[in-house]
């Protein structure tokens, strides 16, 4: 069967592999784009470059205009690196304006995203373009689930047409959308607005407050450090790190070591394991900026719960000291291990993830692959925690991330699962769970949104999307999980 999964996988490998030994060209591409399988002309068209120049055009205009979603997301990250001629530029603005090459054909929301993206060079066409930028940055708010294209346009405004965007930054300035503030904040940077960056380093959401200091940062740098070691006295784990990083040669020293001796007690009385990363930095910080007054206070911690914090609390006071101190490190009980009959109970059953947009998405689980980590994420979905969550992270043509209750990288489930590496491979639509090295799991889930082999043997995988996979291809930055439903099995 020329669409079964096992002969789409060996097309979509075989493209990839003669790609990796040079072996491409156009007629070969133009081959696999008329593939029925969305997965095949993707995966050759990451070998674009080896299509000869004439024969390039001609390449590109049967991707732009292609059948398959992920072909057409893999012409427009194409011509997002490529010279802003008028030809790429077209592609990108009718793309961006929702007009498709294919009167056949329904613009996704992805392909929108990436065309506005992609505008963030002058075209040969500036006042199309800029009159495109201006619409499309105008249109927020009226699809409160489609906020992303208009949100990265007014950073390719900002970029291109100063003046506009500058004109048009409020109204995402005071939207309700953290991600929209967050990209409000990059705008402004850009921008050189320096108010605006002040301002939205006070935000509610920690994840605008970690972009307006990266963004004030790069406009004064040591001159927020007040507004950085405001920020310690905040619990999310990235916004600790970012402020730790930047503070990094910092002259207000002893200010900034008791604010991150201060952070760093308040976050380890709380006992998350998974909050390794920032108390680390916290640490890191702390060395360059305290001294041996400070001993008294980190002796206690010799004893963490996490070995790793606890030798870097030994290293940094033998640095201080001259003195040999060890770690006598007491770990947190571990997750239990699922019972037989909780095996059982999860043998055939899904999770289905309601999304906010409209339709759902169901994942089968696969208990006997990764009892451990299946465990946790049918928990959690049981017990509502993933209930109102986003999916906070989109790379096309690579992962769809999510399930974390700050939207970002650093905060989730606590404690660390451990790493369950089968023999499964990361194909499309396979669930895997997020880490941040060996045996970090927080309860992250990922989606494959193509074939990822090279994933495997270093992510856990979970389950498997068995409906819905056009809405996870449809899914952004900021799709919100509405509810999560445990279905049982047989």
């Amino acid at each position: 069967d020329h669409l079964s999964t096992a002969s789409v996988r060996v097309r979509t490998l075989g493209f990839t592999i003669l790609g990796h030994t040079g072996a491409l060209g156009a007629e070969a591409i133009q081959r696999a784009l008329r593939d029925d399988a969305p997965e095949v002309p993707a995966a050759a068209l990451r070998f674009f470059s080896q299509v000869t120049p004439l024969a390039q055009p001609e390449t590109m205009r049967r991707a732009v205009s292609s059948p398959a979603l992920p072909a057409r997301i893999e012409a427009l990250r194409l011509l997002n690196g490529a010279p802003p001629d008028a030809r790429s530029c077209g592609y990108l603005l009718s793309a961006a304006r929702g007009t498709s090459a294919s009167s056949s054909e329904t613009v996704e929301p992805p392909v929108r995203l990436l065309g506005a993206q992609g505008l963030d060079r002058p075209c040969p066409r500036l006042e199309t373009q800029r009159t495109a930028l201006r619409e499309i940055v105008e249109s927020l708010g009226r699809d409160p689930d489609r906020w992303q294209t208009p949100s990265y346009a007014l950073l390719s405004l900002a970029r291109v047409f100063p003046g506009d965007a500058a004109a048009r930054l409020s109204g995402h300035v005071a939207h309700e959308n953290p991600f929209v503030r967050a990209n409000a904040a990059r705008a402004a940077t850009v921008l050189g607005n320096r108010d605006i960056l002040r301002s939205l380093a006070a935000d509610p959401s920690p994840n605008v407050r970690t972009a307006a200091v990266d963004g004030l940062f790069a406009l004064e740098g040591h001159r927020i450090d007040e507004v950085l070691i405001a920020q310690l006295d905040r619990d999310d784990p990235q916004l600790l790190l970012t402020a730790s990083r930047l503070l990094a040669g910092t002259a207000r020293t002893d200010a900034t070591a008791a604010a991150l001796l201060d952070a760093f007690e308040r976050i380890s009385d709380a006992g998350r394991e998974t909050w390794r990363d920032p108390r680390l930095a916290l640490l890191e910080r702390l060395g360059e900026v305290g001294d041996a007054s400070l001993e008294d206070r980190l002796v206690p911690w010799l004893s963490d719960y996490d070995a790793r914090v606890a030798q870097a609390v030994a290293d940094l006071l033998r640095t201080w000291t001259g003195r040999v101190f060890t770690p006598t490190p007491h770990p947190l009980p571990r997750r239990r291990i699922p019972t037989p009959s909780e095996l059982n109970a999860m043998d055939g059953a899904s999770v289905v993830l309601h999304m906010r947009s409209g339709g759902s998405v169901r994942i089968a689980l696969d208990p006997w692959l990764a009892p451990t980590n299946v465990h946790r994420f049918w928990t959690l979905a049981r017990d509502g925690y993933f209930d109102g969550l986003t999916f906070h992270r989109w790379v096309p043509n690579f992962v769809l991330q999510g399930g974390s209750p700050g939207a970002n990288e650093y905060q989730g489930d606590g404690p660390y699962t451990r790493d369950e590496l089968g023999r499964a491979s990361h194909w499309r639509g396979t669930v895997g769970i997020s880490t941040r090295g060996r045996d970090t799991g927080d309860g992250q889930i990922f989606v494959n949104l193509v074939d990822n082999v090279r994933l495997d043997h270093n992510y856990t995988i979970v389950g498997t999307v068995v409906e819905g996979m056009d809405v996870v291809d449809r899914a952004l930055e900021g799709a919100v999980i509405e509810r999560a439903e445990v279905v049982p099995g047989r």
